[in-house]
């Protein structure tokens, strides 16, 4: 077995000197990027005050189905809209959907296709 030879190097002292500057790192939690609050990436927690489905409609038609389930048509400031939702104790839920009046007659066509 063949022992390893120390070896010495050789540091010049201006080297040496520029090599002594402790790492200083800041101590806490790291920066975080400035979001504008209009575009917030993580949900907190913080109640929203209107959910999109209440925000000034207008309901056109309103028909009512098994199980509290609700069709209606809807005007706002973006457009005419038709709703599928379900409502419980007069309020609607988060199980639903909300499209374009041309979607809704395409999905219709696509049901009436599907069923005859």
């Amino acid at each position: 077995m063949k022992k390893a030879k120390a070896t010495k190097v050789i540091v010049d002292k201006e080297d040496e000197k520029e090599n002594n500057q402790p790492n200083v790192t800041p101590m806490g939690p790291p920066s975080s990027p400035i979001i504008p609050p209009n575009q917030s990436q993580v949900f907190l927690g913080k109640k929203q005050e209107k959910t999109e489905y209440l925000l000034n409609d207008q309901v056109v038609e309103e028909r009512v189905f098994a199980n509290d389930i609700r069709v209606r048509e809807i005007n706002n400031e973006r457009g005419s809209y038709v709703d599928i939702r379900k409502y419980v104790f007069g309020k609607p839920t988060k199980k639903g959907v909300r499209m374009t009046k041309e979607e809704a007659k395409n999905m219709a066509d696509w049901l009436v296709k599907i069923l005859v």
